[in-house]
């Protein structure tokens, strides 16, 4: 009864139709919706230059393309959100993720990078509900700072080694793991 009043009523039709417009191309491929910056598109012959192009989260409330920095930036506390990339030469929404567009997870300092962290860059591949997403980490280097997996630990990932993880899962897929593994 619910099915044939869902097409009966012409719900399929709307439904299908606001579900094409979230996958449409964006109105304006030139102008950021945040800070309504210029962009300039990759070439089909070139790699991407991920600050130039448009980029869209399928999590956010509402979500309209903005700019790789204003992405970036919105996203500083949201490091899993599902992102998509406009591929203008193919002419759809591509899957990408914030660590392929530079963002660190940072350890300490309430996100802000710790000045006496010495490397470079430390790559962690990170399990999580929305998939496995490489990124990379900054650790807190200052004196009297906690080990690195216990750094992890801290912010709500389990390393898959305790000596120099390069794997780790959210606390939070793991909670969701147990809950459905539970379900009756």
């Amino acid at each position: 009864m619910r099915c044939d009043e869902f097409l009966e009523s012409g719900y399929a039709r709307i439904s299908r139709d606001i579900l094409d417009a979230r996958e449409a191309p964006p109105e304006d491929l030139t102008k950021c919706a945040s800070c309504a910056r210029e962009l300039r598109p990759s070439p089909a012959n070139e790699p991407p230059r991920p600050l130039d192009d448009l980029f869209c989260c399928l999590d956010c409330f509402a979500p309209k393309p903005h700019c790789g920095q204003c992405t970036l930036k919105r996203h500083r506390d949201r490091p899993f959100d599902r992102i998509r990339r406009w591929d203008a030469a193919a002419g759809f929404w591509k899957k990408t993720d914030l660590g392929a567009l530079g963002l660190e997870l940072r350890l300490g300092h309430g996100g802000a990078r710790c000045r006496y962290t010495r490397e470079t860059v430390t790559w962690l591949s990170v399990i999580h509900e929305h998939g496995i997403m490489k990124m990379k980490v900054v650790y807190c280097g200052c004196q009297g700072s906690a080990a690195r997996p216990d750094q992890l630990l801290q912010h709500g990932y389990w390393p898959a080694t305790w000596k120099e993880p390069k794997t780790a899962i959210t606390l939070r897929t793991l909670h969701t793991y147990h809950t459905l593994k539970h379900v009756a």
